[in-house]
C-alpha cells in the first residue's frame, strides 16, 4: 500500500484527504501553537469525522432492509427466499404469492412501457394535450404471465445475491403490506354498507 508523509504523519493512499484549505481551517481551530502539531491534530480530526460519516452512510443504506430476514450465506436459493421472506402455509402457497407479486409488478412495468411509447409517439402534436393511459390487452396478460414465469425460472436456476435478495424482499414486503391494507379497506366498506 502506498503511503506519503504530511506533517510527519503517514497517510495511506486509500485515506480520503481534505484539501489544503480545509486542513488549514481545521488546524487553525485547534489549540496547538506549533503548526506541525496543529496539522497532525487536524488530520486526526478529519479522519475521525470521515470514519463517523462513512459509518452513518453505511447505517443509513442498511436501514430500509432492517427487519428483512437473510440467509446465513449468499448467494441464496429461491427455496430459502420463500422460507424466510414470504409468509404462507405451504410452499405452493408461498410460490403463488411470489407469482402474484411478480405478475402485478410486471403488469405495472408493461403499463409504463406502453405509456412511454404512447407519449413518445404523440409528442409534438397540438391535439394531444391529454394523454390517456393505455389499457392492457389479453395478449399483454399473457406477456405478464410469461415474464413472471421467466423470473421464477431464473431465480430457481440462479442463486440470489445479497443485493437481489434485499431488493426483492423489500419490494415484495411493501407490495404485501399494501395488498393486505387494500383488502382490509374493502372488508371494512362491506361491513359498513347497509343491507
Amino acid at each position: 500500500m502506498k503511503t506519503k508523509q504530511i506533517a510527519n504523519t503517514e497517510i495511506r493512499q486509500d485515506d480520503s484527504l481534505p484539501s489544503r484549505e480545509q486542513l488549514a481551517m481545521i488546524a487553525a481551530g485547534t489549540h496547538h501553537k506549533n503548526p506541525a502539531d496543529a496539522v497532525r491534530h487536524a488530520l486526526d480530526i478529519w479522519r475521525e469525522a470521515d470514519k463517523v460519516l462513512r459509518n452513518e452512510r453505511t447505517e443509513m443504506m442498511q436501514r430500509p432492509f432492517a427487519g428483512i430476514p437473510s440467509p446465513q450465506k449468499f448467494p441464496a436459493t429461491l427455496r430459502e427466499f420463500l422460507r424466510l421472506v414470504i409468509n404462507g402455509r405451504t410452499p405452493a402457497d408461498k410460490m403463488k404469492r411470489l407469482r402474484d407479486y411478480l405478475r402485478e409488478r410486471n403488469r405495472i412495468y408493461l403499463h409504463a412501457e406502453k405509456f412511454e411509447h404512447q407519449e413518445a409517439t404523440t409528442q409534438g402534436r397540438a391535439e394531444t394535450k391529454k394523454i390517456i393511459p393505455p389499457t392492457l390487452e389479453p395478449d399483454d396478460e399473457e406477456q405478464v404471465e410469461r415474464r413472471a414465469a421467466e423470473e421464477i425460472a431464473s431465480m430457481q436456476n440462479n442463486s440470489l445475491t445479497q443485493m437481489q435478495w434485499r431488493r426483492l424482499a423489500l419490494s415484495y414486503r411493501t407490495w404485501w403490506r399494501e395488498k393486505k391494507s387494500n383488502q382490509a379497506q374493502i372488508s371494512a366498506r362491506k361491513r359498513c354498507q347497509p343491507t
